[in-house]
This record gives C-alpha cells, structure tokens and sequence, in this order.
C-alpha cells in the first residue's frame, strides 16, 4: 500500500477476530457503512481492506499518480520533455515503466558541456579548411590540435559525470571525429607536389572510417554494439600527431615525422578493423 493508504488504515482500523479466516487470523475492519470496501485474504495472519466506489477510485488515482512520480525521477533529466506522457499517465491503467515508441527520447539537442565541445568541433572545420588555403599551415595545425584537444575533453566530461551523457551527443560525437579528421586528411592530400604515400594513407583511413561506422551501425542493429578496442584509440591519438606535424609544415624533420605517424595509422587502422570484423562476427 501508499504511504498515505497506510497512515489512513493505521488510524482508522482496529483488529478483531475472525475465526472463519483459521487460527490466528487477523481481520482488519473500519469504522465506516459496510459498502465503503471489502476485504480478501491476504495471508494466513493478515486480510487486506480493499476499498470501493469513490474512495477506491482515489487510492487508485494516488498510486498512479506516485508509479508516475518514482518513474520520472528514476529517469535523466535529458529525457523528462519526452516523457511528458508519461506524466500524465495518472488515470491511465498503463504501467508507466513501459512507455510508448511516441515517448522514446530521440536525438533532441541539449545543451551538456560535451555537445557544446562536439558542436565547436564541427565548427573548427570550415575555419580550418579556411586558413590552409590562405597559406597558414601553423594557424591550421593549431585549430585542428584544438579540435582534437576538445574531442578527447568531451569524451572525459561525458565518462566522468553521467548526467551530461545524452543521445545527441552519443550519435554526432563519433560523427564529428570522423568529419574532422576526414577534412584534415583531404587538406593534406590536396596539393599538387603531394607524397603517393600520404594519398595512400588518407585512403586506407577514410575507408576503414567508413567501414567500421558500418559495422557498428549492424552490430547496434542486432543489439551486439562493439566497444572501442586499445588498438583504435591508439590508431586515433597517432593520426592526430601526424595530422598536426603534416598541417604545421614547419621543416623536413617535422614532415617526416608527421609521414612517419601517418604509416603507423593506416597500419593501425587496418588492424582495429579487423578487429571489429572478428568481434562482430563471433
């Protein structure tokens, strides 16, 4: 029963006797005419007051109303505008810890420190592809390190507190990363006197970035999400590194380390693919 059921039955019911109910049987009665409710059997030692008419309606209008109340502070804030019917949900007979495919909470923005950083990061990219063609290499490889620098600090906000976890954000994090890094790779590859190896590169990144995004999306259909695995975070940290020494241009040694990086990451690349291709198949 309610907290306020009980408080009701503790002041206004007494114990009697009642043998038809078996040795020990306690009957609870209240002082009210005798259509006011009825009593069942709950247990050897106990009989529970059912009450009817109006007086029933409202204990059953209070206990919905309370399912309704404990589901939505069980709930994240980011979800309480779809679960608006669930609020509502008072009269109905429905259990409000099954709601509808209409309340399902979608990809609404909401304003989290880690979607403010994604959006940023989505808007460092035209400013990046901006200053490369105005023949500023160090301007560009500092946005893009900045850009880099807030993906790995949304990824951190989002682990440390929970609350600023959402579905927006779940979605266009990995979509930002893979614009972003996409972009970067096409700058590089653009210009004339470019190395064959670094348009290898960028080939072997952009299509294990789209082949994985594949197998994710399969696997997150058949409800087996893959979790990101040592080997792509590795692959992920070593591409930025490359990424920023091959932007920057500032000297031979700086190029050929960015070249050297860059290998390391398509070789990463291939194998974290692989990986997931295992993974999903087991």
């Amino acid at each position: 029963p309610t907290p306020l059921f009980s408080m009701w039955r503790a002041a206004h019911l007494r114990a009697l006797p009642c043998p038809s109910y078996g040795a020990g049987a306690v009957l609870l009665r209240r002082s009210l005419p005798a259509n006011a409710g009825r009593f069942t059997l709950a247990s050897s030692r106990a009989v529970r007051f059912k009450p009817v008419g109006r007086l029933g309606a409202l204990h059953e209008s209070i206990s919905a109303r309370c399912s309704a109340v404990k589901h939505l502070l069980r709930a994240p804030v980011s979800s309480w505008r779809s679960t608006a019917g669930v609020r509502c949900c008072a009269a109905s007979s429905e259990e409000p810890s099954k709601p509808s495919k209409a309340t399902t909470p979608g990809l609404a923005f909401t304003w989290t420190i880690p979607n403010v950083l994604t959006v940023s990061r989505l808007a460092l990219v035209p400013a990046m592809a901006v200053s490369w063609f105005a023949h500023s290499p160090a301007l560009t490889a500092q946005i893009f390190a900045a850009a880099a620098i807030s993906d790995a600090l949304d990824g951190y906000i989002a682990r440390r507190w929970p609350g600023q976890q959402s579905a927006w954000g779940a979605f266009m994090d990995p979509v930002a990363d893979k614009i972003l890094v996409c972009s970067a790779l096409l700058l590089i590859s653009a210009g004339q006197t470019t190395s064959p190896i670094i348009c290898g590169c960028s080939i072997v990144i952009v299509s294990r970035e789209i082949a994985v995004s594949a197998m994710r999306e399969f696997a997150a259909r058949n409800g087996r999400p893959i979790p990101v695995d040592h080997f792509g975070k590795a692959k992920t940290a070593l591409q930025c590194v490359a990424l920023v020494l091959l932007l920057w241009q500032h000297g031979e040694l700086a190029d050929r380390c960015g070249l050297v990086a860059l290998v390391g990451a398509a070789a990463l690349s291939v194998l974290s693919a692989w990986r997931y291709s295992r993974a999903l198949r087991v």
